[in-house]
């Protein structure tokens, strides 16, 4: 299976060729440029270096949010346009989930933290095994940083940039160990994506572009 993977839902853009298990390759920007500017000169550059055209993709895939409201929107309407003119399925990916394979292997709880500002945080629960094996425990949440701690029993390992923003608060619950993945991990890498991605299609979790649907968790401002 050959998939395209990316994701716009924050400051960042990454963009990842996929075939079968193997990240061919990866473009990723932090630069004070609007999405939308980077994102198809990327894609172009990145299927161009690996030898693929567009239309031998198997499948699209993106993160549908929570996020940036306007970053989510750009990354879903480019692949909804994608898999339009190559009718092609696409795998919507949360971005929580997608900040948890960062952390996959550490036999904890996982906890993705992704900061919404105002003093909360998207936050998602995950459980998982020696192997990377990732089992979502409860629905992907905002929550008020405060209850962060209420929400955790044992150990946990946090990763965001939730996490660092409220690492000291974290810390100080009573019960468990918390530990905190390296600063590189808390942005959203595509290739994680894709590693996502490939396990929905496996499990025929997959949409069409009519399907496809951002999710944000609260109203726009």
């Amino acid at each position: 299976m050959k998939l395209l993977a990316l994701d716009t839902s924050g400051k960042t853009v990454s963009v990842a060729f996929v075939s079968d298990d193997v990240t061919v390759g990866e473009i990723f920007f932090d630069v004070e440029r609007h999405h939308s500017e980077i994102l198809l000169p990327a894609i172009d550059h990145l299927l161009k270096g690996a030898g693929v055209r567009i239309g031998d993709l198997d499948l699209f895939a993106c993160t549908v949010g929570p996020g940036s409201f306007t970053g989510v929107r750009i990354g879903v309407s480019t692949v909804k346009g994608l898999a339009l003119a190559y009718d092609r399925p696409i795998a919507g990916v949360s971005t929580l989930e997608a900040l948890a394979v960062n952390a996959a292997g550490f036999p904890t709880l996982v906890c993705p933290l992704i900061d919404a500002k105002r003093g909360q945080v998207y936050a998602g629960f995950y459980r998982s095994d020696t192997a990377g094996s990732l089992t979502c425990l409860s629905p992907d949440c905002l929550l008020a940083a405060e209850e962060i701690p209420n929400r955790i029993e044992g150990d946990a390992v946090f990763v965001g940039s939730g996490a660092g923003v409220y690492k000291e608060l974290i810390s100080a619950r009573s019960e468990g160990r918390s530990l905190f993945a390296p600063l590189h991990f808390h942005r959203i890498s595509a290739a994680a994506v894709g590693i996502v991605a490939r396990r929905k299609a496996e499990a025929g979790d997959l949409h069409s572009a009519v399907q496809l649907a951002p999710v944000y968790l609260r109203r726009e401002m």
